[in-house]
């Protein structure tokens, strides 16, 4: 039995209550710059409504926050709308529609601490399946959540973990697996990425295991496959969400916002590229040398996004 189903049981806190310690996916994302821009408020004695100042200071801040917060939001709730069904399933035995539904049974969960967002989701299921579906639509959301904020220069930083955890109370995690995603994104993910640990590596190469129901097992496999596809090697060795990903990319242009996404992903790039030189200008030897290894990254994928890494230019233009 792999441990992922073993980290768990019913646990009696303090005060002789009891809480289901189980095994979480956990994605902690850090808003990079708030810091330096939260100074801008020192200046503002009260803000009103035809002072530029400071209104710049809070959209870059509270309003840069608060988009980041909704946007991932949205892309959670789009992920959870369910397909529609094959004309196959209309006149089906109703046991397969139960395990249709028991397949997508997903529970995502967030909370928000100033400009650091967490999103989580038990790894085991109410009937008692190890599903893969909740780190497909964290890897996913959190995919279309750095194209977005990047393309809209607001650097994001992050770490994607699979470790044991407590709901302590509604929307607040607790445990090992928070601590090692922040340690990640803290320690170890030195410029706008996500970091993948090594349980979400090895969780991602299992193909049995899932569930006692041969069918769903079949399923949950199959569907474990389609994670690995975001996740690659950096330079440096580690293991980070490859957001921008062949399989992203397909699904932009299947969705019919192909266009769109293409000048979104030149936007992306130069706003990288920007940074870089911004940074050798400035003589920012280390900062220069983190987005040069960013942009390698995102020049190596950009052309599945119909975009020229030598001038940002269209495929075609």
């Amino acid at each position: 039995m792999s441990w992922w189903r073993k980290a768990g049981g019913r646990m009696e806190m303090q005060g002789n209550a009891k809480q289901d310690v189980g095994c979480y996916v956990v994605c902690l994302i850090d808003i990079l710059g708030q810091t330096e821009k939260l100074k801008q408020w020192a200046d503002i004695e009260l803000i009103e409504q035809d002072d530029e100042q400071a209104l710049n200071a809070l959209r870059s801040t509270a309003g840069a926050v608060n988009q980041v917060r909704k946007h991932f939001e949205e892309q959670f709730r789009q992920l959870e709308l369910p397909p529609q069904l094959p004309e196959s399933f209309e006149n089906t035995n109703p046991q397969v529609l139960t395990n249709y539904q028991r397949f997508r049974s997903v529970k995502i969960s967030s909370m928000c601490f100033s400009d650091t967002l967490v999103f989580y989701s038990p790894m085991i299921n109410l009937d008692g399946d190890v599903t893969p579906l909740p780190l497909y639509r964290i890897m996913a959301a959190c995919s279309k959540m750095l194209a977005f904020a990047l393309q809209r220069e607001l650097p994001i930083r992050g770490a994607i973990t699979i470790g044991t955890g407590v709901e302590l109370n509604e929307g607040e995690i607790y445990g090992p697996v928070l601590a090692e995603a922040h340690r990640l994104e803290s320690h170890y993910a030195e410029y706008p990425h996500v970091l993948i640990s090594e349980t979400v590596c090895e969780f991602v190469q299992s193909t049995d295991g899932f569930s006692s129901i041969s069918a769903l097992n079949s399923s949950y496999a199959a569907s474990n496959l389609r994670n690995a596809q975001f996740i690659c090697t950096d330079k440096d060795g580690l293991s980070i969400l490859d957001y921008l990903c062949p399989f992203m990319a397909e699904t932009a242009r299947l969705s019919g916002v192909g266009v769109h996404t293409t000048k979104a992903i030149k936007k992306l790039h130069e706003f990288v590229k920007s940074e870089k030189l911004g940074f050798e200008q400035q003589g920012s030897t280390k900062l220069a040398q983190r987005y040069a290894r960013m942009l390698d990254y995102v020049e190596s994928r950009i052309a599945h996004w119909g975009v020229s890494s030598m001038n940002g230019a269209d495929r075609g233009e």
